[in-house]
């Protein structure tokens, strides 16, 4: 079977490859996260693209290298809101702390309120 640029599916127009990189890159995502986020998935293989010097030509494999930086984008961005979750609960400290030292705590759960509490 010849090499091609594009595959076809059945009743659309053949896929080029910038388009089956899109595709995939929100498509893997979204299997891994679920359904939700796909235009922000776009939007940051998009913005990797536009980052680049030159375009690769219509039928490259340098989009493989777009989809590659995109996910690395992405992980940059998930763990720094991982980063920033974990550095709010470490600062975290109770709205009112004479009324109740505890207050708020509940995201610890009854059996952890009990443990510091003892």
């Amino acid at each position: 079977m010849p090499e091609s640029s594009s595959i076809q599916r059945q009743g659309q127009e053949p896929a080029s490859v910038p388009e089956r990189e899109l595709r995939g890159f929100v498509s893997a995502v979204s299997e891994l996260f679920g359904n939700g986020q796909t235009s922000f998935l776009r939007e940051i293989w998009l913005d990797e693209l536009a980052s680049r010097e030159t375009m690769p030509a219509p039928a490259s494999s340098e989009w493989r290298l777009v989809t590659l930086a995109a996910w690395a984008r992405l992980a940059h961005r998930l763990v720094d809101a991982d980063s920033m979750v974990h550095e709010r609960l470490a600062t975290w400290r109770p709205a009112d702390s004479t009324n109740n030292r505890y207050q708020g705590m509940t995201l610890l759960g009854e059996s952890a309120r009990a443990s510091v509490e003892s």
